[in-house]
């Protein structure tokens, strides 16, 4: 089996972004933004291969909003590594364009008002994003978003040792 690592990473690791204690990324960000996210450990490093988010709402998703939120949005939803925002997302069409894949589906009895989107970062950027010791992976919601039903962010990754790879 071809692997990508010299050395076996110390964990796996799946996980939902939180503001602390709670995933509900459907939250009111427009007057103080509002942070989900992720710190790599003391003491590790962490390659996050992939970013799933699931949205669902009451009525059917168009182009122009972010999920049905009435968009675009103002300010959007920032995808922030190691401190610098990375993307901005103000519409269903910036899911779209991020992901390797946004799809409106037939889940938990909903069609298109519910969809997920998934970003594999080794296939759509060619390598995984690396954190080092206290850096964070973090999804900041700078709008409300208070409609939406759900607005939920998991990423997964391999930690190692500090020591274990460059």
């Amino acid at each position: 089996m071809n692997r990508p690592f010299h050395v076996e990473p110390t964990e796996a690791l799946i996980t939902t972004l939180l503001d602390g204690a709670s995933k509900d990324m459907n939250v009111n960000g427009s007057v103080t933004p509002v942070d989900f996210k992720y710190t790599c450990p003391s003491a590790k490093k962490i390659y996050i291969h992939r970013l799933t988010m699931f949205l669902a709402d009451a009525t059917a998703f168009t182009q122009t909003n972010f999920g049905d939120v009435a968009g675009p949005l103002t300010n959007g939803v920032d995808l922030i590594v190691g401190g610098n925002t990375i993307y901005n997302m103000k519409d269903n069409v910036d899911l779209d364009l991020l992901a390797c894949s946004f799809e409106g589906h037939a889940i938990f009895e909903k069609d298109t008002t519910a969809g997920s989107m998934r970003l594999n970062f080794p296939t759509c950027l060619g390598a995984p994003i690396l954190l080092t010791a206290g850096e964070e992976f973090i999804i900041r919601v700078n709008d409300d978003l208070t409609t939406l039903t759900h607005f939920h962010a998991v990423i997964a990754g391999l930690l190692f040792t500090d020591n274990q790879v460059a």
